[in-house]
């Protein structure tokens, strides 16, 4: 596309130009917070796996989403990143020293290199979990785009403006779209592969759904919870023919080809799988496997139609949650009386299928559910533009076009604060860690260095990963660690809710620890706060009702924008001495 032509689009599409620039300025901003350790498990999980390229046959060791596509884009970024930074080592004559740091750290692993590397390999890797991050804010900007587009195709420009714009108000959208990680990605496939089919179903050209079929191949290689895809497609493709046709050769070696073009570019992306078949069927296990025990915390502790709309209400805000089932009930009606077209059935059909069929998947998350958010834009777009069009009666529009303004704009409110606070905290607390403890200072923490600040390099630092899901470390340690806590044999304490949440919000991993962290906090165990960042209400059971009230008073939920609440408490009890102390 060519400069001109890319002018002329402008020109004649001012609004949906005007959405992409503040889809851009919403998604783009704050990806480069990262030190101190401003990402999240599947970040660092993410950012560092495509560094296993090399050590590995066709790349990946393990298949934590069901596919590599992800991996590899994030590859395909690292080489052009790290083509100039390399070439720049190599006439210094730093290659050699790099490389053999690199080695050193490589036997850490679970993001624990990072604490141990040396600081120009860290901000080497700084760097590219900044790519990473610019890879699923693009793919997410290129996913309002599809949205814009496909509600366009469904019921003309009025929807395209307004379901991109939907799409770019939605906070958990925005906010999802500032990690590397491969849900926005999957999303952006997605959208893209519906685009396609629409094409399709308008022009009755094959060659469509063949590149909605090879779509939906990427797409689960990027996550394997978008296989819904797969019966869309299908359905498009035998609606084609009657069913004493299906059983004849001519329509046998036409349908043959849709399976093949998934499988084909699913397998193109995805080569560990010949090289670790027995990794890949347990992977896709656990989609389907009840988890119980110190695995729990992914479970529901409610029915997971309720948790899920418990995520949604996060991810939108109740204003526009409220017009998203609103519009989801109308798009059906629309649909079925042919006031937009009936290929919105399909997407409505898939939205509808993936929500119930993921509430009863053993692990109803947040990030799961993200996958149909822009097609709900979609959905909006498309009643929207019926209800505020010039034909329907003047109070009716006018209503219309004042209540979609209002729900719009209080969307934008709450994502535009959730995007200004993203990934705050632990900077914030590191600042004041830096400017506040003497040398020598003996502080303790009870996790992983990724759900915490960091501390400066004059402090004496003890630490014991005591988590439910990141178990890294003996019991002997972990017990010698919380000893040395429950007897005040430190001189500050330092606690991160991505941590000690887990325990609140499942008390049967480990029912001593949930009573020891909920004395803690109540200031029952001899500490006191002498600092606090982040939320103070940081939602620690993340149960649908209070992120119903936490979205009712537009404030964004603290996992969400990536803001633990941050606690330094210092003991008010004489060292050896603690109600608990030699327990």
């Amino acid at each position: 596309m060519n400069r001109d032509r890319i002018r002329r689009e402008i020109q004649a599409n001012p609004w949906l130009t005007g959405v992409l620039v503040l889809a851009a300025v919403l998604l783009y901003f704050g990806i480069w917070r990262i030190a101190p350790y401003q990402m999240i498990p599947d970040e660092v999980a993410a950012t560092t796996q495509p560094l296993t390229i090399a050590r590995e046959p066709y790349g990946m060791t393990e298949f934590k989403k069901g596919g590599n596509l992800h991996i590899w884009l994030l590859a395909l970024a690292y080489v052009v990143v790290m083509l100039p930074v390399g070439a720049y080592w190599f006439a210094t004559g730093q290659i050699q020293a790099v490389l053999d740091e690199a080695n050193r750290v490589s036997q850490y692993t679970d993001g624990g290199q990072w604490a141990e590397a040396n600081q120009q390999l860290l901000e080497t890797y700084h760097l590219l979990v900044r790519t990473g991050r610019l890879v699923s804010a693009t793919a997410g900007l290129l996913t309002v785009l599809g949205v814009a587009l496909l509600a366009r195709r469904l019921g003309g420009k009025p929807a395209g403006v307004i379901a991109g714009t939907t799409l770019s108000v939605s906070l958990g959208f925005v906010l999802t779209a500032k990690y590397a990680t491969e849900d926005v990605v999957v999303a952006c496939f997605a959208v893209w592969t519906f685009l396609l089919l629409v094409w399709h179903h308008d022009t009755g050209e094959d060659r469509y759904l063949l590149y909605g079929a090879a779509a939906t191949g990427l797409a689960i290689s990027t996550k394997a919870t978008a296989g819904v895809l797969v019966f869309v497609v299908a359905i498009l493709a035998f609606r084609r023919y009657e069913p004493a046709e299906l059983l004849s050769a001519d329509a046998i070696r036409d349908l043959v080809r849709y399976p093949v073009a998934a499988i084909a570019t699913y397998v193109a992306t995805t080569p560990s799988l010949l090289v670790h078949p027995g990794r890949y069927v347990d992977e896709i296990a656990r989609y389907f496997t009840v988890k119980s025990g110190g695995a729990t915390f992914y479970a529901a502790n409610e029915p997971g139609w309720i948790a899920h709309l418990g995520h949604l209400v996060t991810a939108l805000g109740v204003p526009l949650l409220a017009l998203v089932i609103l519009a989801t009930i109308g798009v059906a009606v629309l649909a079925v009386t042919d006031r937009v077209s009936r290929f919105t059935l399909y997407p409505l059909g898939f939205a509808v299928a993936f929500f119930l069929v993921d509430s009863f998947t053993s692990s109803t998350q947040y990030n799961r559910i993200l996958l149909i958010v822009p097609l709900l834009a979609v959905f909006v777009g498309l009643v929207g533009a019926w209800a505020i069009d010039a034909e329907r009666p003047r109070e009716f529009h006018t209503v219309a076009r004042a209540a979609l303004a209002i729900v719009l704009l209080l969307s934008l409110f709450y994502t535009a604060s959730g995007a200004m606070v993203w990934s705050t905290s632990r900077g914030e607390a590191t600042e004041w860690l830096d400017g506040n403890l003497e040398d020598g200072a003996e502080v303790t923490v009870l996790t992983k260095p990724v759900y915490l600040p960091a501390f400066p390099e004059t402090v004496n630092v003890t630490r014991a990963s005591v988590d439910p899901l990141y178990d890294r470390h003996t019991d002997a340690r972990k017990e010698r660690v919380l000893e040395r806590v429950r007897c005040h044999e430190t001189d500050y304490l330092v606690l991160s809710s991505f941590h000690y949440e887990r325990y609140v919000e499942d008390p049967v991993i480990s029912p001593n620890r949930t009573a020891f962290f909920d004395s803690l906090l109540a200031g029952e165990e001899g500490y006191r706060v002498v600092a606090e960042f982040g939320p103070s209400d940081p939602n620690l059971q993340r149960d649908a009702e209070a992120n119903f009230e936490r979205a009712l008073r537009l404030e964004p939920p603290s996992r969400n924008t990536n803001n633990p609440r941050i606690i330094v408490m210092e003991p008010t009890v004489p060292e050896g001495e603690g109600a608990n102390c030699g327990d």
